[in-house]
């Protein structure tokens, strides 16, 4: 399945063909959820793979060093055609699509972000944006970590010196940072995963101070290893939400937490396979859920099944 040739899951999208797709180091894997340990149709298997997005017609891979390739649902796949290689940057880390079908992709060696139309396989617009020490509306650090996108149409970068938030009416980034003991601002300065919340409230997890949740009006609630919240890691990798409402949190080895909205309070789960290996000793870096409410969960080692309601998981 997902560890042959030394396969490692680094990111994963679901589309509308309802099928898995894992990118990582040795390509693409397409799995089929309703038999994860059948055979999984091999993509691009030469290529490390730091990103997948789902465009609402195909997905869009992002590559070490050779940039972004078209995947099409039956198998087929194609490189995204530019006229530079400055449009398409070298290390993409991160993709988004936004509400007006932009392709934004993230750069973590301190090149910014670019903003792509593309059109049949070919890039037609390409806008760079990176930090301006003498514009405050600009992005906030050449190096991004992640992206995701709002209801409104914003669309927020995670980077290593905070969050910029691209509002596409005035054409501008608005910035959160850290700043030591002031109020409503982040608990550290790297942001490494986002999720928007159904309220409208945007969560950003750290590498090395928690969990951050922005209200709409602006107020900022943290989350970190040094409070009385429960969250015992500061490195957190992804955060989501479930269809019944409730909150995960795949945390850096030390496995998956689960959030009380109430108490706001988290709980470590505590899980293993049966030959005994510890899911709370894994780093989760992506997860999902399936028709029946079960949490599928990639890790740097292995595809993990976790059942909400028995407390129960499955390694693969």
């Amino acid at each position: 399945l997902l560890d042959e040739d030394g396969f490692e899951a680094a990111c994963l999208a679901v589309g509308a063909d309802g099928q898995w797709w894992f990118g990582g180091i040795g390509g693409v894997r397409i799995v089929n959820p309703a038999n994860p340990n059948g055979p999984a149709h091999v993509l691009l298997r030469d290529e490390s793979v730091n990103a997948l997005v789902w465009t609402g017609r195909e997905y869009i891979a992002a590559t070490q060093g050779n940039g972004l390739w078209l995947l099409q649902a039956n198998g087929n796949y194609t490189p995204v055609q530019a006229a530079s290689r400055r449009e398409l940057l070298s290390n993409i880390v991160a993709l988004h699509v936004d509400t007006r079908g932009y392709l934004w992709c993230a750069n973590n060696y301190f090149d910014g972000l670019v903003r792509l139309q593309l059109q049949e396989g070919t890039v037609v617009q390409a806008d760079h944006c990176m930090h301006d020490p003498f514009n405050r509306e600009s992005l906030i650090n050449n190096s991004v970590l992640t992206l995701c996108g709002d209801a409104e149409g914003n669309v927020w970068a995670g980077t290593l010196s905070g969050m910029s938030v691209f509002k596409p009416l005035n054409q501008q980034f608005a910035v959160y940072r850290h700043i030591p003991g002031a109020a409503n601002t982040l608990s550290g300065a790297n942001t490494y995963a986002l999720f928007e919340d159904r309220d409208g409230s945007i969560w950003s997890g750290s590498l090395d101070a928690g969990i951050n949740r922005i209200r709409p009006d602006g107020t900022v609630e943290t989350y970190t290893a040094n409070n009385t919240s429960g969250l015992s890691t500061p490195s957190v990798r992804c955060i989501y939400r479930d269809s019944k409402g409730r909150y995960w949190v795949g945390a850096g080895n030390e496995g998956l937490f689960r959030f009380d909205p109430v108490a706001r309070r988290f709980s470590k789960v505590n899980a293993a396979d049966t030959d005994g290996t510890a899911l709370d000793q894994l780093q989760v870096k992506s997860m999902t859920e399936d028709d029946a409410g079960n949490l599928w969960l990639g890790t740097t080692a292995s595809l993990w099944k976790y059942f909400p309601e028995s407390g129960k998981a499955q390694r693969f």
